[in-house]
């Protein structure tokens, strides 16, 4: 699927769904950082969990966070451009598992598993 669209958390990332999953990418400023030059690290989980929540919306699938685990693998630049790549890697009857990992300048930055819970219709 080609289908681009803007995530709930209004992060400045531009979304495009995959046969198992999604890819976003975004350039953030200044305003997302921690340190100096970096990127926050709660700003890189609610980038990841934003992504996974949207990879499961495209794919027709509501629910919500019921675990996430970041591995911080190495620092962000800020402004450097970011894409994070989401997969549904299992679905148990209402359990949704989800990898991602968030690359900069071609390497992952970010890695992250998680845990979704679908929610009544």
């Amino acid at each position: 699927m080609t289908t681009e669209f803007v995530g709930l958390a209004q992060l400045p990332v531009k979304y495009r769904v995959t046969e198992q999953g999604i890819i976003g990418r975004c350039q953030l400023n200044a305003n997302w950082q921690g340190y100096q030059g970096l990127l926050h690290g709660g700003i890189a989980a609610t980038l990841i969990d934003d992504a996974m929540v949207n990879c499961l919306l495209a794919h027709r699938i509501q629910a919500m966070t019921a675990s996430l685990t970041l591995r911080y693998l190495h620092p962000v630049p800020v402004t450097q451009p970011m894409e994070v790549v989401v997969q549904i890697t299992e679905q148990k009857r209402r359990l949704h598992c989800l990898q991602a990992n968030l690359h900069v300048a071609g390497r992952v930055s970010v890695m992250a598993n998680s845990k979704f819970m679908a929610t009544a219709n």
